[in-house]
């Protein structure tokens, strides 16, 4: 019975932990500021090859000056990780 509860949990730890995921890159190229904000936010602790790629194309994307510095700043420190 442990067994079980505790392989549920982490499955469904593991179902919700990818929304999120799906989510916060979904909100980066969002309408509102704030939420490609908390994108880039939560994006700044990923440290993989598809992260580097969906900040250069959000780089490029980007009309807000604000955000688009603070896009290049993680995006090197990105790239600093995967290289």
């Amino acid at each position: 019975m442990t067994a079980a509860g505790f392989l549920g949990g982490a499955a469904l730890g593991t179902f919700f932990w990818s929304m999120i995921q799906h989510n916060c890159r979904r909100e980066l190229f969002s309408g509102r500021p704030f939420r490609r904000y908390m994108a880039l936010t939560y994006l700044r602790t990923r440290g993989d090859v598809e992260t580097a790629r969906l900040l250069r194309e959000y780089v490029g994307w980007e009309r807000n000056a604000v955000l688009r510095k603070r896009a290049q700043r993680i995006l090197r420190g990105v790239e600093g990780r995967v290289a």
